[in-house]
Order: C-alpha cells, then sequence, then structure tokens
C-alpha cells in the first residue's frame, strides 16, 4: 500500500494542451549549486497553443509504495496498470494502484531494458541479452521486430508509430509501416539510454549515461533525423549513471540517476541538477508521469528502484503526451 508522507504540498497549474516509505529529512529538493547553468544554440521548443501556466514549481507531496516484481523500466497502459518486463522472474508483469499484480505472459531473458507501448496497445521490449526488439501482445504472442541489435536499451514509440531503440552506442529508427530499420546517429565507445520525446515529438532526447550527457536529435514531420545537437552534462561520482528520462507538457525534461537523484532541465537552459533526491533508493533506474487513469495522476513523477520501490512525486505539472494514451 502507498505511505503518504506529511510533506507540504506547493502545486502551480499547468492547463496544458500539445499536440497531439520516506521522512522529510530523506528528501533533497531543487538544488542549482553542483551545476552551473547553461543554454543551448537553439532553445526547446514546446507547444504554444492553450498553455495557461508553464511555471516550474517545487515538488510537493511523496509517497512511496513496495514492488514485488520491479524490472528495469515500466510504462503505464490504457487500463490503469503499471506494466513491466522482470527478467529475473521471466515474466511480464502488471500492477493496478492498489498494489495486485497479475501475469500477463512468460518471457526469459537474462536482461530486459527500455519498454513501452505502441499505438495498437502492444508492449515492446528491449531484450538487451539476447539482441532483440520483441513486440508481446497483451495475450502473451510474441513478434520479433528486429533480432541484430547489440544491446538494446532504451526504446519509444512516437504519435506516427515508429519505434526507436538506443543500441549501445548507436540509435535506430525502425519504420512502424515498413519495418525499417535506419541507423540515425552513432557515438563511438558510447552507451546511450534514455530516450524520450518532446511534447511535439520534433525532437527526440538520450543521454550518454555514463557521462551524464544530454544530447537530442531534431526530426522532421516523418520522424526522421534532421540535426543532431549535444545541450548539456550533469556531473557524476564515480559510481553513478543517468539512466531514464521524461519530459512535462511544457517541454521540461526530467533526467533520473542511479543514486535517487532527479535532476531537471528546463525550457530557459536552466538545470537543476537535484529537483528531488531520495536518499533511501538503492538503485534508480526508470521514471514516467502518471497516466491519468486508474489512480496515477497525470501531474505526478513516478519514479522505481530496481531493489523494489516505487516513489510518487507531485510535479504540478502534467506529463508530455503517450501516444499510446491518446
Amino acid at each position: 500500500m502507498w505511505v503518504r508522507l506529511n510533506i507540504a504540498v506547493v502545486v502551480m497549474a499547468c492547463a496544458c494542451n500539445p499536440r497531439g516509505a520516506l521522512d522529510a529529512t530523506a528528501v533533497e529538493t531543487a538544488d542549482t549549486a553542483d551545476d552551473t547553468t547553461t543554454k543551448p544554440t537553439t532553445t526547446t521548443t514546446t507547444t504554444t497553443t492553450t498553455f495557461t501556466d508553464c511555471s516550474v514549481p517545487s515538488p510537493g507531496s511523496f509517497s512511496s509504495m513496495r514492488l514485488d516484481y520491479p524490472g528495469e523500466e515500466f510504462i503505464f497502459d490504457t487500463e490503469g496498470n503499471f506494466l513491466t518486463a522482470v527478467d529475473w522472474a521471466g515474466t511480464i508483469a502488471r500492477m493496478t494502484r492498489m498494489g495486485n499484480w497479475d501475469f500477463i505472459a512468460p518471457y526469459t531473458s537474462d536482461e530486459l531494458a527500455g519498454v513501452d507501448l505502441d499505438l495498437e496497445g502492444n508492449l515492446i521490449i528491449a531484450d538487451e541479452a539476447n539482441g532483440a526488439l520483441v513486440s508481446v501482445s497483451m495475450g502473451g504472442a510474441e513478434t520479433i521486430i528486429d533480432g541484430s541489435i547489440v544491446s538494446p536499451n532504451s526504446v519509444v514509440v512516437s504519435d506516427l508509430g515508429h519505434i526507436y531503440v538506443t543500441a549501445y552506442d548507436e540509435l535506430y529508427k525502425i519504420d512502424g509501416n515498413t519495418g525499417t530499420k535506419t541507423l540515425l546517429d552513432r557515438y563511438s565507445g558510447r552507451d546511450l539510454d534514455g530516450l524520450a520525446f518532446s511534447p511535439d515529438f520534433k525532437y527526440l532526447w538520450f543521454n550518454h549515461d555514463d557521462r551524464g550527457e544530454i544530447h537530442r536529435l531534431e526530426l522532421d514531420e516523418n520522424g526522421d533525423m534532421v540535426n543532431a545537437e549535444y545541450i548539456t552534462e550533469f556531473s557524476l561520482s564515480w559510481n553513478q549513471e543517468i539512466d531514464g528520462m521524461t519530459t512535462d507538457a511544457c517541454g521540461n525534461l526530467y533526467i533520473i540517476r542511479t543514486d535517487g537523484r532527479i535532476s531537471r532541465y528546463l525550457t530557459d537552459g536552466t538545470k537543476e541538477a537535484s529537483y528531488v533526491r531520495v536518499n533511501e533508493a538503492q538503485y534508480a533506474s526508470a521514471l514516467h508521469f502518471g497516466s491519468g487513469i486508474g489512480g496515477w495522476d497525470i501531474d505526478h513523477l513516478y519514479m522505481m528502484d530496481r531493489f523494489g520501490t516505487l516513489y510518487d512525486i507531485d510535479v504540478g505539472i502534467p506529463g508530455a503526451p503517450e501516444p499510446h494514451l491518446r
């Protein structure tokens, strides 16, 4: 069950319509002291349709929940479930907001990494150990999308149905209509991770996890690369990496660190090295905004610790739209 903490809530509204167990001493909030503010050569594009308030409040209340089947990544589905692929248990599992688990299908691999849902509701799995990108239906049917990817790690599906995947030091697009695989970019010897779209799907963010570097691709109307650029980086300790990333509806980027910190990169170029830090986290690897379905709040970030805890953080800004939830 969830444990609600008595921490003051600071909430500011963000009415957006884009395209398409802790204690008070265990939490550190926004701190920019260990990083200087940097600005990219071009600003992050966000939609300008009906935003009424894209202020960036400090985080509000926190809670935590025990996870019986933590994986490396997770996603929220259209039925109000937390969904993950669990390599150590050999299963694809889902959990309701009340903590009830069931199992979709067995799946065996020594290492499963990123997951996402396609536009038809199939789970896309980056099977890192077997070098494959695999689709699994909610009925358990498996389809190998591509079986020749070296160490696939992070995976996301766009609003056009295209699949993007990092494969060690390479980044690929797999066309959602033809299945054609295209190499978009390569960074020799660097481990790429953290794929996340801007709210308008014009930019694809990714990181070099062991270097703390943040990069992004500019995409054209067909989802092909127009330009690649280095944006900024966050300093890391010797035993730390950055991992999953996500964006809010206003275009701000949230970056998880394995030590339990969430960093934030704002659309004006401001860096918050420690937007949130959960000192109790042992190995944080993934974060997503809630789906707004089944009790998962759309303006809360959910951060997963691979040692079996899910943290709920009140951000006060909705998450960017997920294509499969439209």
